[in-house]
């Protein structure tokens, strides 16, 4: 399955900047809408947009990969083990 790595980059960004982010502060600065970083974040949708994903990319200075990664499901694990 595909993870967000939203929630380490915000955290990364916060300790080198020395200041706190919220969803909706980062919403707002990059132009998205605060429910849809939650749900990003959090691992709770679909799709992601690549116009979205192009905001992240720009505002983290990161590419794709850096925000999203492959996650094997366990059973997917398991048949690669075999």
């Amino acid at each position: 399955m595909i993870r967000s790595r939203l929630k380490i980059l915000i955290a990364e960004a916060e300790s080198l900047n020395g200041e706190s982010f919220t969803y909706a502060k980062l919403a707002q600065q990059i132009g998205l809408s605060k429910d849809t970083l939650n749900r990003l974040a959090n691992n709770d949708t679909k799709r992601i947009d690549f116009s979205t994903l192009s905001q992240l990319c720009a505002h983290f200075k990161c590419q794709p990969g850096d925000i999203l990664i492959y996650v094997p499901n366990v059973s997917q694990r398991e048949e690669v083990a075999s």
